[in-house]
This record gives structure tokens, sequence and C-alpha cells, in this order.
């Protein structure tokens, strides 16, 4: 009986996945956000049949995949079935959902990487180069949009664009972490209601104004703000690398402050809502700089302690 129950419930989770993969290839725009479901499937078998037939069912999905959506599909199934696997563990063992989040994000971490070599070494297409040229075109379209309507660009706006241009092409690490991280958090959003529905008990968030991040994190980030201030050779291992840590370390830094607002709307007993306000508004530089210094000072000063007294 468990025998064919595993074998159903395997094939109705494939026929699922295959699917999603076939809108997620053949949709424009629309077909991107059922990729972001790809991984559900591993999950929800995984938690219910164990990491060991899920390796059976990760390679079906694979000869499937090769088999509607050809070998363009291969390096889609393979990344988004590991990191579901890997999910889907971490789910069985009733782990924090802040830690299957930081699990789910480093599994889609390696697999994109890994996802980034392969087209590069089978299918001869550097990602890095087309997103500089991509950036570059979008450039040259306002600069001609401009001309058009009779204005010239301002130079020195112009050689500050070709500037982040270039830095933005040494982001690809950082960014290929807060991709990981969209597609963890989104897996997730959409495991989760599916697998209480199934009966599984699922840990709940911890409160987001209870987050607090380890107090090494203020370190590594001054240490890594210093060696910013040095004239490092643009290109250079050290530039690429203090280039992408501080990019994730000022990400956390704001996070912590995001979560020292909330904690202390709640203390005060102002409406959740003020907060929402903040985080909005933090597409303003000015307000974006003073929720990150919040972050800076309630790590190395802990400002909730002296919130209490």
């Amino acid at each position: 009986m468990k025998g064919t129950r595993f074998i159903t419930e395997g094939a109705m989770l494939l026929a699922i996945l295959v699917g999603l993969l076939l809108f997620s290839l053949y949709i424009p725009i629309i077909g991107q956000l059922f990729m972001l479901s790809l991984a559900v499937p591993f999950i929800i078998f995984t938690v219910r049949h164990g990491v060991k037939k899920s390796v059976v069912f990760f390679i079906v999905s694979l000869l499937l995949g090769l088999l509607f959506g050809r070998v363009v599909a291969l390096p889609t199934v393979f990344a988004f079935g590991v990191s579901g696997v890997f999910m889907g563990y971490l789910y069985s063992q009733q782990k924090n959902r802040y830690v299957t989040l930081l699990g789910g994000t480093v599994a889609f971490s390696i697999n994109l990487l890994l996802l980034y070599v392969v087209v590069n070494v089978l299918f001869k297409i550097d990602l890095m180069q087309l997103m500089e040229q991509t950036l570059n075109e979008s450039m040259e379209m306002s600069k001609n949009t401009l001309e058009m309507m009779g204005q010239t660009a301002n130079e020195q706006q112009v050689q500050q664009l070709e500037q982040a241009v270039d830095i933005i092409k040494y982001m690809f690490p950082s960014i290929i972490v807060m991709m990981s991280f969209v597609f963890a958090f989104f897996t997730q959003l959409i495991a989760t209601p599916i697998l209480k529905r199934l009966q599984y008990k699922v840990e709940k968030f911890p409160p987001f104004h209870e987050l607090k991040l380890p107090k090494s994190i203020l370190w590594y980030y001054l240490l890594v703000l210093i060696l910013s201030f040095f004239d490092l050779q643009t290109g250079s291992f050290l530039f690429i690398a203090v280039v992408n840590l501080l990019m994730v370390l000022q990400t956390l830094i704001l996070i912590q402050g995001y979560s020292f607002i909330f904690y202390f709307c709640r203390q005060k007993g102002y409406s959740k809502a003020i907060a929402i306000m903040v985080v909005v508004l933090s597409i303003i530089p000015i307000v974006l700089q003073f929720v990150r210094i919040l972050g800076i000072i309630d790590l190395g000063f802990d400002l909730r302690k002296k919130q209490q007294k």
C-alpha cells in the first residue's frame, strides 16, 4: 500500500512539475512566475517520502525535463530540484523557518553558480557579458531619447552611470545571492500553506521585530568598509570581494534597522503601518541611510535593551 502511494503521489507531482516547467519555458513574462514554484513538488515529495526516495524522483524529473523541455530545461530542473530536496529535508526536520530560508538561499546560490558555469561552458553564453551589454544598450537608449527631445545628457551624470555599470558587472556574485534569497522566499511562501493543508506541522516565522543578527556582522561590515576606502585595482580579486561583501553586509544591516523600527513601534504601541511606511520611504537615499545607521547602532549598542529600560 505504501509502495503504491509512493508511486501515485510521485506520478502526480511529476505531472505538476512538467506543467510548471512548460509554462515557465514557453510563456513569456508570466512563465517566470511559474518558475518560482518549480522547487515546490520536490519539497512536498521529500517531506512525505524522505530524501532517499527523493533521489529517484529527482532522476525521473531530469529525464522528463529532457523529454519535454529538451537540453535547455535540464539546468533549471537540476537547480530547482536539488534546492527543493534540501529545503524539503529542512522542513521534515521541523527547522526554524529562518533556518529553512537560509538553507534554501545557500542551496539556490550554489546551484545558480553551477548553472552559470554550465551555460557558459555548454552554450557559450557569458551571462556577465550579456548583462553588461544590456546595461550599456539601456544607457545609450536613454542618451538617444534625451537627444531626440532636444536635450543633452549631463557629462558628469553619464560618467557616473558608466562607473555604476562597471561596478555592477563585478557584483554578479551578490546578485546571485539576492536572486537565491528571492527564489527561496517565494518557494517557502508557496510550499508552507500546501504542507499545512497536508497536515504537516510547519514552524512559524519568529516575529520580525525579534530578529537580531549576530554582532560579528557589524565588525565584518566595518572591516570591509575600511578596505573599500583603499585604492583597490578595479577587477582584482580583492576589489570584487569587497564590492560584493559590502553589498551583502549593507543589506543585512538594513534588515536589522527595519527590525528595530518594527520593535520600536511595538514597544511604543504605534501602528505597524508607521513601520511599513518607513520601509516604503527607504527608497529615498536619506531615509535608507537613517535606517542603516539604526541597524548599526542596534547591533553595536543593543538599542533594544536601552529601549526596555
